[in-house]
């Protein structure tokens, strides 16, 4: 298991073209503290996803944000099209600048959905609702994601 802290930038995707593994999950964060039901969120934890194709999906993310920061008409489908519109929705609240992206690389593509459902309950457990561009929930239940985790001795800080 690899991490990578990285800036979405312009250069966030030449250092996500050098990583070979496509399986990972990743973390976008505001890095400022965010407003929670649960409480207040000091790393400013904005999304939670997974990739089966990295370059692909950290390509996407990085569209969406980057195209409706700072858009004051509508909003801008780009990469991910329910991404977008959240971002555009609470753009006022975002700051590109201070943006980065964590990149947890893994071995298997199980390994990434079991990660993901994961960070996301964990998060939930913490805060009583999801980051504030997720969705959805992961596909798996709090206890089965640790379980697996702690038998594959995947070891997560978010």
């Amino acid at each position: 298991m690899k991490i990578f802290h990285l800036n979405i930038n312009d250069s966030l995707l030449q250092s996500v073209k050098e990583i070979s593994n496509p399986w990972a999950c990743y973390v976008l964060y505001q890095n400022t503290p965010i407003s929670r039901l649960g409480g207040i969120d000091s790393k400013g934890i904005l999304y939670i996803g997974k990739a089966d194709n990295l370059y692909n999906r950290v390509a996407s993310l990085q569209k969406s944000v980057l195209k409706n920061c700072n858009n004051n008409y509508k909003v801008k489908i780009g990469g991910h099209q329910s991404l977008s519109k959240k971002v555009f929705r609470i753009q006022r609240f975002l700051d590109v600048s201070n943006m980065t992206i964590k990149i947890v690389v893994l071995p298997t593509y199980e390994s990434i959905l079991y990660t993901e459902s994961y960070l996301l309950e964990d998060y939930v457990n913490q805060f009583g609702e999801l980051p504030p561009l997720n969705g959805q929930y992961g596909n798996y239940e709090f206890n089965d994601a640790k379980q697996y985790l702690e038998t594959h001795k995947i070891k997560l800080e978010i």
